[in-house]
């Protein structure tokens, strides 16, 4: 069972890991306190073991490298890989290789975080905090607790029983024990966003309201950029005859790809639109905002099961458009139709379309 953020009594004595620790904890705790990867932009060299040398040597002093260590990240990210990296592309081992970093990035990160908590909280620079403190701490790392609970976890850190628990060697093995045991949540939901699809042909079966209204509120819970007080778009529920309608403008008004059909059938229609700005930037506000309300909308549909596509027409700007789907052109513009339903085939048939881009071409240092 994982939580969204860490439970207060992960590696306590009541539900502890088995001595046995999996690959990734292994990997992750041998990084930390040996290799401090950083990974490289180009990956070029004969071998697969060149590759993975060349992947680490730029990130240290060369009398730090040692084969040992290469032989050991080698051996590690082939297990993450599945497979072994003997004369697999250098792409491949890109990708293999960069999940051994991805897990030391983020397992650092937390460490660094809790470092930098735990020493504002300790407030006298004494390397230590008693118990009131530990809650203070808990608190700023949202680790949810109870009085009890931090008593509790007080006694299990406080080892030598001085009444003051240090950061080194009492507080960080438990925490890094913690963020590991919760990093199955995060892949959770990193899967969740790089998995949904957009979809092209759907079945006839109606989504419940059910469905429909979790998706809702999940757009609601989106942060509003700039001075926005209140949620700056609406949606508008397409049914029956006004679906039809809608279908049937958009038919032979639109300029939608003919040979795209698949559109015409979802069950599921919702206009979404965005409320007038009262001036230039706050309009680009209100549109960021919808724009990333109607992401959190579909995530939310993907999470039940459902498909979803982002229809844009021109159209959709007409005055005949509005009147159809009662959009208050002197209020609110129209951004887009969000269709949805349950997937011809299921969501797993579907081919994700991926960008041709990585990180490095769309993530720039200056």
């Amino acid at each position: 069972h994982f939580h969204s953020t860490p439970s207060i009594m992960d590696g306590s004595p009541l539900s502890r890991m088995s001595s046995s620790r999996s690959l990734t904890s292994q990997l992750v705790k041998y990084l930390v306190t040996t290799l401090f990867l950083i990974p490289v932009s180009t990956l070029s060299a004969p071998s697969s073991h060149s590759i993975v040398s060349a992947f680490i040597k730029p990130s240290f002093p060369s009398s730090n490298i040692s084969s040992r260590n290469i032989n050991f990240v080698y051996s590690t990210a082939s297990n993450l890989h599945g497979r072994s990296l003997e004369g697999a592309r250098p792409n491949k081992i890109n990708r293999a290789v960069r999940s051994v970093t991805s897990l030391l990035s983020s397992n650092n990160a937390d460490y660094e975080r809790a470092r930098e908590i735990f020493s504002y909280i300790d407030a006298d620079n004494s390397g230590t905090i008693d118990q009131d403190e530990l809650q203070k701490v808990l608190s700023a790392l949202d680790i949810p607790a109870t009085d009890n609970e931090v008593q509790a976890l007080f006694k299990y850190l406080d080892t030598d029983e001085s009444g003051e628990i240090d950061f080194e060697d009492e507080f960080s093995p438990w925490y890094q024990q913690v963020v590991s045991d919760t990093s199955a949540t995060r892949d959770v939901i990193r899967g969740a966003v790089t998995g949904r699809k957009t979809v092209f042909n759907f079945d006839q079966t109606k989504v419940s309201d059910e469905i429909l209204e979790r998706a809702v509120e999940c757009a609601l819970s989106t942060p509003k950029i700039g001075r926005t007080q209140h949620v700056p778009w609406r949606l508008i529920n397409l049914k029956g005859e006004t679906q039809e309608k809608v279908i049937n403008l958009l038919k032979t008004e639109g300029s939608i790809d003919g040979a795209d059909k698949g559109w015409e059938g979802a069950p599921g229609w919702c206009v979404a639109t965005c409320k007038n700005g009262d001036d230039e930037t706050d309009s680009e506000n209100k549109f960021a905002t919808t724009c990333c309300a109607m992401e959190n909308f579909m995530l939310s549909m993907h999470a039940d099961g459902i498909g979803t596509r982002l229809l844009r027409d021109k159209v959709m700007m007409t005055k005949e458009f509005a009147s159809l789907s009662s959009v208050d052109l002197g209020k609110e513009r129209v951004v887009a139709c969000v269709l949805f339903g349950f997937a011809t085939g299921g969501l797993s048939s579907i081919e994700k379309i991926r960008s041709e881009e990585g990180v490095r071409d769309v993530l720039t240092d200056v």
